[in-house]
């Protein structure tokens, strides 16, 4: 998984990622964004700030919570006070149980709960517990607590997000979510952008162009992208071969992962790492 987050902790199962936690505190505004297939939960819980949601500017402060896909383009607008804090739970769609509640995230509501709510205290006391979950000591009911309390949050969100007026569903984010897990989650294999546009009903001129409008590059672009980050995630983490890496990442030889490395980075392996 590649995000612009390094978290307090994160939690696997089987060697797959399940969630990420931290607190994050920020003091000044920026305009970075990335794409990942991950979802996420803010709670903010001191100071206040205008943040850009996919072109409009929304007010999150003290006691907020926000829910937020990693397909929507955003950044901090403007501070509104010396420094914002908020915990943040980042984790994939495919955790929650049904496409019912996995689509809560991709609507045109962030902030479904603030202090003055009066279901407030029912989704601070999920959080926390999802909070407490995940920085307990690892045991064989673990994963299993996390999913039922995400399950349980997305519910209470859907309640939230149905008492709207401006629940509109954005269907094509959705299927571009569900696409690049598909992609993440079978990264080393074949992908074919034919195939992949049949896989949600689209032709592949019409997949390609709804690619570039939210992500902003073409899906081969992308694969090769997200796959040269996994080749160096893994010879980071777990200390194999850059070519072993490469070839457990998708690239079907040395050649053409030297050649993309070097079409991408615009440098060879050995030099980029020197420069990191």
């Amino acid at each position: 998984m590649n995000t612009s987050t390094v978290f307090d902790i994160i939690i696997r199962d089987r060697q797959k990622y399940v969630i990420g936690y931290s607190t994050v505190h920020k003091t000044g505004c920026e305009i970075y964004n990335f794409v990942s297939p991950t979802l996420r939960i803010l709670r903010f819980t001191e100071g206040s700030a205008q943040w850009r949601i996919g072109g409009c500017v929304e007010h999150f402060g003290t006691g907020d919570v926000v829910i937020l896909n990693n397909l929507d383009k955003r950044n901090i607008h403007k501070l509104l006070s010396d420094s914002i804090t908020y915990e943040l739970f980042d984790f994939y769609p495919s955790v929650l149980s049904n496409e019912q509640l996995w689509n809560v995230f991709y609507r045109n509501t962030h902030k479904v709960v603030d202090s003055r709510d009066p279901d407030a205290g029912k989704i601070y006391f999920l959080l926390d517990s999802l909070r407490r979950e995940v920085l307990s000591p690892r045991d064989a009911w673990q994963i299993f607590g996390i999913q039922r309390l995400l399950d349980l949050l997305a519910l209470e969100f859907l309640r939230k997000i149905e008492q709207k007026s401006d629940m509109k569903f954005n269907a094509a984010l959705f299927n571009l979510a569900r696409c690049i897990q598909y992609i993440s989650e079978h990264l080393n294999e074949e992908l074919n952008i034919a195939d992949l546009a049949r896989r949600y009903n689209y032709s592949p001129e019409y997949f390609s162009r709804m690619f570039k409008k939210y992500l902003g590059v073409a899906p081969l672009h992308y694969i090769i992208n997200l796959r040269l980050e996994q080749v160096l995630q893994l010879v980071e983490t777990e200390h194999v071969t850059i070519l072993e890496a490469a070839y457990r990442s998708g690239f079907r030889s040395s050649s053409a992962f030297y050649k993309a490395f070097h079409a991408y980075r615009r440098t060879s392996p050995r030099k980029y790492k020197g420069q990191a």
